[in-house]
């Protein structure tokens, strides 16, 4: 095998390293044009993220569509295992719900008013 071969070769093998780090649910249907999917990755929370946003975006532009998040959760493990939960709509650009994201902190408490 000559240098050129192995050049060529340690860069496939990083990558397959790299994407063994990490598990996906794969895209689950989650109501009508809405979808879920939770990535866990040992590389952190952005890489989690990175896969979950990349997915989601791949299975919108397979049915035409554009990605449009609803919620997204992120948590860590002891361990350092980190996971990402996109759920997500695959919308038409001239669909009125496709707007810009509005994104805050969830609320830990909800009160609710039953007068």
């Amino acid at each position: 095998m000559g240098k050129t071969e192995v050049k060529l070769l340690a860069p496939a093998g990083l990558a397959l390293t790299l994407v063994g780090c990490a598990t996906t649910s794969g895209v689950l249907p989650f109501g009508k044009d809405t979808y879920t999917i939770t990535v866990a990755d040992l590389m952190g929370p952005a890489s989690a993220q990175k896969g979950a946003i990349t997915q989601a975006t791949e299975h919108c532009a397979g049915e035409g569509k554009l990605l449009s998040a609803v919620s997204t959760q992120t948590s860590t493990r002891p361990g350092g295992e980190s996971s990402y939960q996109l759920v997500f709509r695959c919308l038409d650009e001239d669909d009125p719900e496709y707007t810009r994201p509005n994104w805050g902190p969830s609320p830990d408490v909800v009160i609710e008013n039953r007068s």
